[in-house]
């Protein structure tokens, strides 16, 4: 009489009831019930892909510019950075408000001012500060000088036109509060088009 594998195990010495597919009496690696290994997701199953290093937010620098560059060798921005980014968009936002934009540039110079770690992220925001609220100052002498011809051409009627350098300034107190308050939570946001721009860039203007 021929040996049997197991009980109720079919013809043929199959084996028994509850036998792996491997060699008998051996487990899948890992026990019974494991599933396949996961290939490149290092931790096991959920483990994100992609996921930024620890510090920096998902919107982050270009790893072409000199941003990316930098805050990987400096490690992720303290709190005493993110404060330096904050400042540098509300002393700005600040300066628009008080001065009617003639010295928002300035206000970032006064948050680096005020740094000494010189971390890449407080750089990246205090520089885009620094040519957003230029270009703000410089888009407000323009519209002033072409009111002006206006006024002089129209006998005074085009004058009424200096109410829109008036809404300049708010345009950058409006920006500079929501990307300080963005800085401050420690993201990458930029001001719209600058701030692309000068994340992308190969040095920053100051550093």
């Amino acid at each position: 009489m021929s040996e049997q594998s197991g009980w109720g195990s079919p013809p043929g010495g199959a084996p028994g009831w509850g036998a792996g597919g491997g060699p008998q009496g051996q487990q899948p690696a890992g026990g019974w019930g494991a599933g396949p290994v996961a290939q490149g997701q290092p931790g096991g199953w959920g483990a994100p892909q992609g996921a930024p290093p620890q510090g920096v937010a998902v919107a982050g620098p270009s790893a072409d510019g000199w941003y990316a560059q930098a805050a990987a060798a400096a490690g992720p921005a303290t709190d005493d950075d993110k404060q330096t980014a904050f400042l540098a968009h509300l002393f700005a936002a600040g300066l628009q408000l008080v001065t009617c934009g003639m010295l928002a540039p300035a206000g970032p110079f006064l948050a680096y001012a005020m740094d000494k770690r010189r971390h890449p992220f407080a750089l990246f925001h205090v520089n885009q500060a620094i040519v957003f609220h230029g270009v703000l100052l410089a888009t407000n002498i323009a519209l002033a000088v072409v009111f002006s011809i206006l006024a002089f051409v129209t006998c005074g009627i085009g004058s009424l036109l200096y109410v829109l350098n008036g809404l300049v300034p708010l345009v950058g107190v409006v920006f500079g509060l929501i990307v300080g308050l963005k800085a401050k939570d420690g993201h990458w946001d930029g001001y719209p088009v600058v701030g692309s721009k000068v994340l992308a860039a190969r040095s920053p203007l100051i550093k």
